[in-house]
């Protein structure tokens, strides 16, 4: 992890989903950063690509790529690190568009970038973590995204979850939701997403909890959907934002 000692200053790239969906998770993660110092660059908006190379259109896929990695670059050659809150486009980031693009500029990005948890636990290890958080008597459920969990980063969220007082996390553990990208919203693949998602939907009415929370937009959205309602499902940087007011 860089230093920025001079100019704390650090890269946030929301994706699709945040700047589209979900700009509360957005706003979350600018506060957390500068609760803990940070000045928060937000650069030009590109799709990751991710979408298209799941459905095998890599010229697209490339394509985004290369724009988003032109656009990355122009920060990390000044030494700032780039922070992802998305599973999927931090794989993407981090190993499609070196695979895609096989240049060195892909590859400088890709070292410099990190999963939003991975990075805050960093700090936390280093003594560098703002962790002045309010008692917060809760119990959530967390489901780790099939992405975040092939990167090695399925733990992180738990960890960092679990630094506020009060706060019960629970690691759901039971697979994939099912969701699989986007392959859960078309019609023909519908009952087979649900089967998946079963023991996943099925644990978190065991919990009895009220609250889940996951770091994938598309699991949200599945889980949501197969505990059919009574539960709020948000991204941990929801309750970390609330954690810190």
């Amino acid at each position: 992890m860089s230093e920025q000692k001079e100019k704390k200053k650090i890269v946030y790239y929301p994706g699709c989903a945040v700047m589209f969906w979900e700009p509360e998770i957005g706003k979350a993660a600018v506060r957390i950063l500068e609760r803990n110092g940070f000045e928060v660059l937000i650069p030009k908006h590109q799709c990751c690509g991710v979408a298209k190379a799941s459905y095998g259109n890599f010229k697209a896929a490339r394509r985004d790529a290369s724009k988003l990695v032109d656009e990355l670059h122009k920060f990390v050659k000044q030494g700032y690190d780039v922070l992802t809150a998305c599973p999927s486009c931090n794989l993407a980031i981090k190993e499609d568009h070196p695979f895609l693009l096989q240049t060195e500029k892909s590859r400088e990005v890709a070292e410099k970038t990190y999963f939003f948890s991975e990075y805050l636990n960093k700090l936390h290890a280093k003594g560098q973590l703002n962790t002045s958080f309010k008692q917060m008597s809760l119990t959530v459920a967390y489901h780790a995204p099939c992405h975040l969990k092939a990167q090695g980063l399925g733990e992180e969220s738990v960890k960092l979850l679990s630094l506020v007082p009060g706060l019960k996390v629970i690691d759901i553990d039971r697979g994939c939701c099912g969701m699989s990208g986007t392959a859960g919203f078309k019609h023909r693949h519908y009952e087979s997403s649900m089967t998946i998602g079963q023991s996943v939907f099925e644990r978190v009415k065991e919990l009895n909890v009220k609250l889940v929370a996951t770091d994938c937009a598309g699991c949200e959205m599945q889980i949501g959907h197969g505990v059919d309602g009574g539960i709020e499902v948000t991204h941990p940087l929801i309750i970390l934002d609330k954690a810190y007011a």
